[in-house]
């Protein structure tokens, strides 16, 4: 069975950031660690869990919408295909994801590596973010995903433009 490409993880993340540039939210990317890329996207305090989920699973959903060909959100292997999972189950009570700078306990020792969004191209390689190559890439860089914790956007005004955006792709 053919397997998703990393590039076409990449166009599909790509996808994402224009979306949340439109809705002015700021998405924070990083490899997993292994073969995919995650987007967090900090939503501030006092952002109830629901709506949290929601605006997820509505993101996730019009990015694969516009992508139908290289996305799906099914999660069944044999289904999907070489398609790319856009995993809108990550926001759920008891899901965990990899932490930025996890080491994964696999050859090579690669780490879940904060990204810069103009890394974020078709020569990206995740396994080039090592235990032994990411310390100097902090000392050189910075912590990348420092605005996870700091951003507070303002969400009511983020919702408002995606529904006019969902009303315009009706």
């Amino acid at each position: 069975m053919q397997r998703s490409t990393f590039q076409n993880g990449v166009k599909i993340a790509l996808e994402l950031r224009g979306l949340l540039d439109r809705i002015g939210l700021r998405g924070y990317p990083k490899t997993s660690g292994q073969h995919g890329l995650h987007v967090l996207v900090p939503l501030g305090p006092g952002v109830s869990f629901e709506t949290a989920q929601a605006l997820n699973a509505l993101l996730g959903r019009l990015v694969g919408a516009r992508h139908p060909d290289i996305a799906t959100l099914d999660r069944v292997v044999e289904r999907r295909g070489p398609r790319v999972l856009v995993d809108i189950g990550q926001t759920g009570r008891r899901r965990t994801i990899v932490a930025p700078y996890s080491v994964r306990a696999f050859p090579g020792a690669t780490v879940s590596a904060p990204l810069a969004w103009s890394e974020v191209d078709e020569s990206l390689d995740p396994a080039k973010f090592t235990l032994r190559t990411v310390p100097d890439r902090v000392a050189r860089v910075g912590d990348l995903a420092r605005g996870v914790l700091e951003d507070q956007p303002d969400v009511p005004a983020a919702v408002a433009a995606l529904e006019r955006i969902v009303r315009e792709e009706s």
